[in-house]
């Protein structure tokens, strides 16, 4: 968990400053993905970077990812959406 956080903060440097419901929903989708594939969700951290929580959720929910493993996509897109 350590060093896919660490990744995340210096990947991301506005990760850091996001609550730590949403960083651990990120990081449960660097688990799965990578680090690398959770960077390719541009319009995702985009409205998380900007805290348009409800629109970072329904970018990743418009995804590959989410189609594949739909109960892990809703369980990590609602900590995003609702912080909890």
């Amino acid at each position: 968990l350590h060093r896919i956080m660490g990744r995340l903060d210096w990947k991301l440097s506005w990760f850091p400053g996001i609550d730590g419901v949403r960083q651990r929903a990120i990081a449960n989708m660097a688990f799965q993905l990578g680090v690398d594939g959770v960077l390719e969700f541009k319009n995702m951290l985009q409205c998380l970077k900007d805290g348009k929580y409800a629109q970072a959720a329904d970018h990743a929910l418009d995804s590959t990812w989410a189609k594949q493993t739909p109960e892990r996509a809703k369980r990590v897109t609602d900590m995003i959406r609702n912080g909890v």
